[in-house]
C-alpha cells in the first residue's frame, strides 16, 4: 500500500544520512511516551527524550527487542514494581523535523512486552511480542443471569477455598 509523503518527510528520506525519531508508548494506566532523539511534541503529546533503541524488529512475526538506557536504575525498579509482561507497547518512527503532516509517521510495532532483563547501571531490554500472545485470565466470561446462572451468591458472601477466603464483590 503506497501513501503520499509530506514535503518534510520526502526531503528527509532523500538525504544521505537520515536520523529518524523513534517514538515509544508504554501503555500503563498512565502511558509513558519516549522519543529517541530528545524531547518532542507530536500528535498532541509531549514525548520525553530517552536513550531507546529498537532491535531485531520483525514486522511479520511481531517480535523484537526494546532497549532503554537505565543508568539511574529507575526503569529497572519500575518494571520490577509494575511488570512489563502483557503491557501494550506501540512504536512509531518520524523523519525530519516539525511540522509533520498527518500520516508522516511510520507505525513499526503494536504488541505487548514480554520478559525484561536488567543490566544494573546500564539498560533494560524488553522482548516484544504480538498482542495475540497476551496472557488470558479466567474466567473470561462474567457470571450473570443473562448467561444462564440463576442462583448467584450474594455480594459480600465469603467463600473459603484451599485455605484462602474470598469476598464476592460486583464490578
Amino acid at each position: 500500500m503506497s501513501r503520499t509523503l509530506s514535503a518534510t518527510t520526502t526531503t528527509e528520506v532523500a538525504t544521505t544520512i537520515t536520523q529518524p525519531h523513534t517514538l515509544i508508548k508504554i501503555g500503563y494506566t498512565s502511558p509513558l511516551y519516549y522519543c529517541s532523539s530528545g524531547d518532542l511534541n507530536w500528535d498532541g503529546i509531549a514525548w520525553t527524550g530517552q536513550d531507546i533503541t529498537v532491535t531485531n524488529l520483525d514486522p511479520d512475526k511481531g517480535t523484537g527487542s526494546l532497549v532503554i538506557g537505565d543508568v539511574s536504575g529507575v526503569f529497572g525498579a519500575m518494571f520490577l514494581q509494575y511488570g512489563i509482561a502483557d503491557i501494550v507497547i506501540d512504536i512509531w518512527r518520524l523523519y525530519g523535523e516539525t511540522p509533520w503532516a498527518a500520516g508522516d509517521e511510520e507505525y513499526l510495532f503494536s504488541g505487548v512486552g514480554g520478559g525484561a532483563t536488567w543490566a544494573p547501571k546500564k539498560s533494560v531490554r524488553i522482548s516484544l511480542a504480538p498482542a495475540a500472545n497476551r496472557v488470558m485470565f479466567t474466567p473470561r466470561l462474567v457470571i450473570e443471569k443473562s448467561l444462564g446462572f440463576n442462583h448467584l451468591p450474594l455480594e459480600g458472601q465469603l467463600i473459603t477455598w484451599e485455605g484462602e477466603t474470598y469476598v464476592l464483590e460486583r464490578d
